[in-house]
């Protein structure tokens, strides 16, 4: 793991966001915590700073140091919250992107890893240079994991640049040149010796050492020459040389290997092995009925046996597929029913229930980002009549959604489900996230904060009802409950801007007072300004979230509307252009668009936006 010293980073990018507490407490707390944690304290210190943090949520360096701590004393699951908590407040949160990627890593929760580490490439200000090593090192082993070689080559190669060849990453190297999408820990042993000749190979080309790289790469041929990628690999080697013929000659034998080669994903599962001789369709046929009658009775111990055995005689057989993977799931072994749904969706890709059940079992082993692909895919196709799977292929969507911060897209499903009879009691939770914008799962919730997502799920589905007296009495015990909570004044000042407008500016002031980087709730102010042709304050706050997230098309589009009605016609169609490249599928952009271009005379522009608003409105629109 990192070093201590790797922890102790400048907080030069922690601006701290701090409410009203009770100073003398809390200052005193914070000076101890502080002296605990530079004394090596450490015990002290966790204890400390968790107690400040309680007094003021919002203290980033607190948050900082407690993640810190944890990471250092290899909690990572503890860890995560606190550097969840400093990224929603801090305005430089790349490090603590990092650091939580790492943690993710270390709690094989990789497809939130991998977000988190490309979030981190992009925020700018990365980190020391211990940091940028491991992360970096880290970040390409998921990569290749996800089948992004070229992108783990990429990061890999710069790494062996600056380090030289280590066995970390020769082995790493030799992974992402076989396109095997594994981590070092997980592939098959059995082709160690090929991983480390490929890595050898690849490291050697690129320090332009061609003789000790094609010695390397010959071996690996020579050794090796009948498993996947390995002609591949071998032609990538030829062709940077700039040996095009022999590049060509190992090209064309690689499908003869790997028969559907594009390149793509290839792992040893895929290798070619002397045909066996053809099973018995005798065996077969008792094995089969054998295990759907130890199905039907109940005898699921007998009928999982039963399963695999007849599965070794015919591998494409679907039926024994889904009912083994069925019964599977129902004894939690869901990696297991992971492999077999990924070879039942293969056979039937238009099987829905089959990508349900995939999609379900990848939830539980926490590869959430494939998770979500697949219930979402399962959802174009068709379920039958299975209303228990439909609804639970909506409920895992949902949550995955606030996970990955798509919170309207969340409470629009999870509202949906209250319609069609989902327990309030079941969707309060995951309501409550989506409401104040938490990118948790409902089991991840700190057990000292659960009664306020309860509270704001029952006011979201109250809210729904039409029942505002009730959604705002849950909510105003909500702020005098958790005063100081990142997401409670902007719930309820939301909550509050079409009845009582004064009423909600306040909240989301008092929202930024306390997370003053919370870009929604500065683009809900934004836009009420703007309603209220307050159109200076409108135009400052969209520019500060433009400024700190220059991809956020949502900035654009408010900054666009708001130089428009100031009369600056050029510059703000300049800014919704921008909002309609970032987001192209957003209605009210194309607009905004078709009134600027008409007002400006482009009569061929608006014709087009007119179109596209059309376009965007058939039914049959992504």
């Amino acid at each position: 793991m990192l070093a201590a010293a790797l922890l102790l980073l400048s907080l030069s990018f922690a601006n701290s966001a701090v409410a009203d507490a009770p100073a003398e407490s809390f200052q005193s707390i914070a000076k101890a915590a502080d002296q605990a944690r530079e004394a090596d304290r450490l015990s002290d210190a966790i204890d400390l700073y968790s107690k400040a943090v309680r007094l003021r949520p919002a203290w980033a360096d607190g948050w900082w140091w407690l993640g810190s701590i944890f990471y250092e004393q290899d909690r990572f699951s503890e860890a995560e919250g606190p550097f969840r908590r400093y990224i929603a407040l801090s305005p430089k949160p790349a490090p603590a992107y990092a650091f939580l990627a790492l943690c993710e890593y270390e709690t094989r929760d990789y497809s939130a890893a991998r977000h988190h580490f490309d979030l981190w490439s992009k925020a700018g200000s990365p980190g020391n240079e211990a940091l940028l090593d491991v992360a970096g090192y880290h970040w390409a082993l998921l990569l290749t994991r996800a089948g992004r070689f070229n992108e783990a080559l990429v990061l890999l190669a710069a790494k062996a640049q600056k380090l030289g060849q280590t066995p970390a990453l020769t082995e790493a190297m030799g992974l992402a040149s076989l396109r095997m999408a594994f981590l070092p820990e997980d592939y098959p042993q059995e082709r160690r010796e090929a991983v480390w000749l490929a890595g050898m190979a690849a490291f050697y080309c690129l320090k332009g050492d061609f003789p000790r790289s094609d010695d390397s790469a010959d071996r690996l041929l020579q050794h090796h020459g009948q498993e996947p990628n390995v002609h591949y690999f071998r032609g990538t080697l030829l062709r940077s040389q700039q040996k095009l013929d022999a590049a060509a000659e190992e090209f064309q034998k690689e499908p003869q290997i790997s028969p559907h080669h594009a390149p793509v994903l290839t792992t040893p599962s895929t290798q070619h092995s002397p045909a066996p001789p053809p099973p018995s369709s005798s065996d077969f046929a008792a094995l089969s009925e054998a295990a759907d009658k130890a199905r039907e009775e109940n005898r699921d111990d007998d009928a999982v046996r039963l399963y695999r055995q007849a599965l070794t005689l015919q591998p494409a057989w679907k039926p024994g597929l889904w009912f083994l993977g069925m019964l599977l799931y129902d004894k939690d072994q869901y990696a297991e029913v992971r492999d077999l749904m990924r070879r039942f969706v293969a056979l039937e890709p238009q099987a829905g229930a089959g990508w349900a059940l995939l999609g379900m079992s990848e939830f539980q082993t926490r590869d959430y980002s494939r998770s979500l692909d697949h219930l979402q895919h399962s959802r174009t196709l068709a379920l039958g009549d299975n209303k228990e799977m439909a609804q639970a292929i909506f409920y895992h969507v949902a949550v995955l959604q606030t996970r990955f911060e798509q919170y309207d897209d969340a409470m629009a499903l999870l509202m949906g489900m209250r319609k069609s009879g989902s327990s309030a009691d079941l969707l309060s939770e995951p309501l409550g996230l989506a409401a104040l914008r938490y990118p948790l799962l409902p089991a991840e919730i700190p057990p000292d904060r659960k009664e306020m997502f309860r509270i704001a799920g029952q006011a979201a589905l109250a809210d729904e009802s039409q029942k505002r007296d009730e959604a705002e009495k849950l909510l105003t015990g909500m702020t005098a409950a958790y005063p100081n909570e990142p997401g409670v004044h902007f719930f309820y000042g939301v909550f509050l801007l079409n009845a009582r407008p004064e009423d909600g500016i306040r909240e989301l002031k008092r929202e930024l007072e306390i997370a003053p980087f919370n870009l929604t709730a500065k683009l809900r102010l934004a836009d009420q300004y703007l309603k209220e042709q307050q159109l200076d304050e409108a135009l400052r706050l969209a520019n500060e979230v433009v400024k700190l997230d220059p991809a956020n098309a949502s900035g654009f589009l408010v900054s666009g509307e708001t130089l428009v009605a100031k009369g600056e016609m050029e510059r703000g169609i300049l800014a919704l252009e921008t909002a309609r490249k970032l987001r192209p599928a957003t209605v009210r952009t194309h607009w905004d668009l078709l009134r600027a271009y008409t007002s400006a005379g482009r009569v061929e522009d608006a014709k087009r936006e007119k179109e596209e608003i059309e376009k965007l409105r058939r039914p049959d629109a992504p």
